[in-house]
């Protein structure tokens, strides 16, 4: 077995950080918290607003947009 500090490495979401585009990254932040928020109110048992349906709509349909080459499922 190997004693001592493992080696350094940068790590994986740094490097696809770096790759992509801010209009991406922030598609992905937006999810985020979004996701956050609808968690939060399942977890306080209340019910789901308009706005909060049309915001999940919104920020996949951003999200799709800006990952449409990765996402194939069109």
């Amino acid at each position: 077995m190997a004693k001592g500090r493992p080696t350094k490495k940068a790590s994986e979401a740094k490097k696809l950080k770096e790759t992509l585009t801010p209009q991406q990254v922030e598609a992905i932040k937006g999810t985020d918290k979004l996701l956050l928020s609808l968690c939060l109110t399942f977890k306080d048992c209340e019910d789901l607003s308009y706005s909060q349906i049309v915001a999940v709509d919104n920020e996949r349909e951003r999200l799709h947009y800006l990952f449409k080459e990765i996402i194939h499922n069109d």
